[in-house]
This record gives C-alpha cells, structure tokens and sequence, in this order.
C-alpha cells in the first residue's frame, strides 16, 4: 500500500474522542441531573445516541486501514485468528474490569442494605443486572437478541455488536477488495436499506439489544467501503477544507432538528473520508495533542463512564434517599456535569495506562501461547 493511503490519521482519533464525550453528555444529562434537560433544547442531545454509529463507521475504516492487506486475497485460519485476537485482547480485558466494577457495585448495594444505610438505594440484582444478564456480556452476547434490553454497562452493548462485526470483517474485505463497483454498490445499498428497515422506516436508529448487531455490521460495510473510496478517490477531490465543513454542519443541523436518523450514519462515512484526506485547518486543529490524546482514551472514557455515573447514584441515595441531581438548579448541574465529566476523563487516563493497554498486551501474549 503506498505512503499516501498510510496517511496520518490522528484526526479521526481526535474525532473518535469527541465523539466518545458527547455520549458521555448524552447519558450524564436528563435522567442524571434532571433539572438540565438538554435535550429539551436540541436534538444534538437528544440524539447523542447516534455518535455510536460514528463509532461503527469509523471501525470499518479504520481496521481496513490497519488489516485490509491481509485479507484482500485469501483468508487462512492464522491470519483469522491473529485478527481475531488482536481484537479481542483490544476490548475484553476493560469490558470485564468494569463488568466486575458492576458486579461490585451490586454487592456494596446489598451490604448498604444490610447496614440500613441503604434504603432508597435500587434494589440489587435486579432485571438489569440479573445473572443471565452477566453471563451475556461476559460472553459478548448481549447484542444477539437473547435478551431484549441492555443489562449491567449499558453502553457495552455496542462492544459485543463490534466483536460480531470483527468476525465478519475478513469475509467483507474480499468482498470489497476482489469485486467491482458494481458488488460494491450492492453493498452499500443494501446496508442502508438495512438500517431503514431496522430503524422503524428510518427514524430511529437507537437499536441496541434488539437488532445492535445489525446496526452495527451495516455501518461496519459502510466504513469499509469508504475506505475503498479512500484509497481509489483522487486526493485533490477530498482534501478542501469546505466540503468537511459543510458536512460537519450538515451533521449537527440533522441532529438539531432531528432529522431522520438514517441520513447519519452516510453522512458520517462522507466526513471521514474527507476528513482522513484533508490537509487543512480541520486536520491541524484535530491533530492538537490534547485532542488525540482524547481520541487514545477514548475507548475506556466510553467503557466507564456509565459506571461512575452508577457510583454515584448509589452513594447519593445512600446518604440523602435522591439522586444526585434532584436539588440542583440547572447552573449547578452544568457545574456537576462539568466535573463529573473531568472526573471520567482522568479516570479514562488512568485506565488506558494502568489496565487497558497492559491488559491488551498480557491477553495477547496469553492467546499466542495457547494457539
């Protein structure tokens, strides 16, 4: 593959980052801290839920940026199974770290119970934290319709979709890769006419445990294909700096407004396929340490934010029988979410260096040994 299709691509991990952030607001506000309604005011909040389609896009292009060489002929079971659990050992080892914070949090329930500290604390091991639920996403299965809600990490739904679409991904590569345009076309087409079909005539695209995994896989083509364009596209077509920024706010406008949700998805794959080839403004803001150093992050600010926000449901109606939010006016509950928010940041710091990238590299050289 030439210089120019490596190209740097420490915008889409700044992107990855910002993305990962205003999931975080999309679950901190609301239901958290009630009297900041966000979504009241605009669908940028509302539908928060759909920058985990950014998510799926941007893996497709981003794992055949890193692995489309070894699949663009062939796929032999070691080439497989190298993917597979390089894969793996990205995502396993936080998914059950905070999996078992989960847990944990479940049995301080109980003992604050026990203590009569705990009355207005939400009963334990309830529906959605129950067994069957644990063993479910402990295999990665919590996207494969055998339960039809999300239990235990909410948002570690997506994270058993991705594992499905990661088995998947050598098959679509020879697709993409060996056929013509026409087959590709095909493709696309039919994973947009999938996200329709699924997405209730293409109004909303919040599917999770029900049909997560076809969101999931239809976006995952989507990125994969877009990369195809990428490397076939001429680079003068994609490297202004106006085309990007129309589509970013053409994004945001969709979003405000709430417009249907199935325009997304597209429209993001077009803005990181302009966005990995421009060489202008946005490239360099988005190329900021501090920004790509969120994208780094990013997985494990996504994987634990929904469990501090869980703490500290639990201590706040241990110690005052509400939740955390209920007795603050919308200028303090900025003032928390901003907090809150840094707290999650530099804790997700914390976590990539000490658990998430140690873990990836311990979980690997444990499978090589194994195979």
């Amino acid at each position: 593959m030439s210089t120019t299709a490596r190209a740097d691509l420490a915008p889409l991990t700044s992107m990855r980052g910002i993305a990962a952030l205003v999931v975080v607001i999309y679950h901190f506000s609301g239901g958290f801290l009630p009297n900041l309604d966000l979504a009241a005011t605009t669908g940028l909040v509302s539908k928060g839920y759909l920058w985990v389609d950014f998510f799926f896009v941007l893996s497709g292009f981003i794992l055949s940026h890193a692995y489309a060489d070894r699949f663009s002929d062939t796929v032999t079971w070691a080439s497989f199974r190298a993917f597979i659990d390089a894969r793996f050992a990205r995502i396993y080892p936080l998914h059950f770290l905070i999996l078992m914070g989960f847990l944990l949090l479940e049995l301080t329930k109980l003992a604050l119970i026990h203590l009569d500290w705990g009355q207005r604390v939400d009963r334990p091991f309830g529906d959605s934290t129950d067994a069957y639920g644990f063993v479910l996403n402990a295999l990665l299965l919590q996207t494969s319709g055998l339960q039809s809600y999300n239990t235990w990490n909410g948002p570690a739904w997506s994270i058993g979709a991705e594992f499905g679409a990661y088995l998947l991904f050598p098959l679509l590569t020879i697709l993409v890769v060996r056929h013509g345009g026409s087959l590709r076309l095909a493709l696309a087409g039919a994973a947009l006419a999938g996200l329709w079909v699924i997405s209730a005539e293409g109004t909303d695209l919040d599917r999770t445990a029900d049909f997560g995994l076809l969101r999931c896989a239809f976006e995952f083509t989507l990125g994969i294909l877009t990369y195809r364009a990428f490397l076939r596209l001429p680079r003068h077509l994609l490297s202004g700096s106006d085309p990007l920024m129309l589509l970013g706010a053409g994004i945001l406008l969709a979003m405000h407004f709430e417009w249907p949700d199935v325009l997304i998805p597209p429209a993001y794959a077009l803005l990181i396929l302009f966005l990995a080839a421009n060489q202008g403004l946005p490239a360099r803001l988005l190329s900021r340490a501090p920004l790509v150093r969120l994208g780094v992050i990013s997985y494990s600010i996504y994987m634990s934010h929904y469990l501090v926000l869980s703490v500290i449901q639990v201590m706040a109606r241990a110690l005052t029988g509400a939740g955390v939010g209920r007795n603050l006016d919308a200028g303090l509950s900025v003032l928390v979410l901003g907090l809150v928010t840094l707290v999650v940041v530099l804790g997700s710091n914390w976590l990539y260096e000490a658990v998430e990238e140690p873990a990836r590299a311990r979980v690997k050289g444990w499978l090589a040994r194994i195979g």
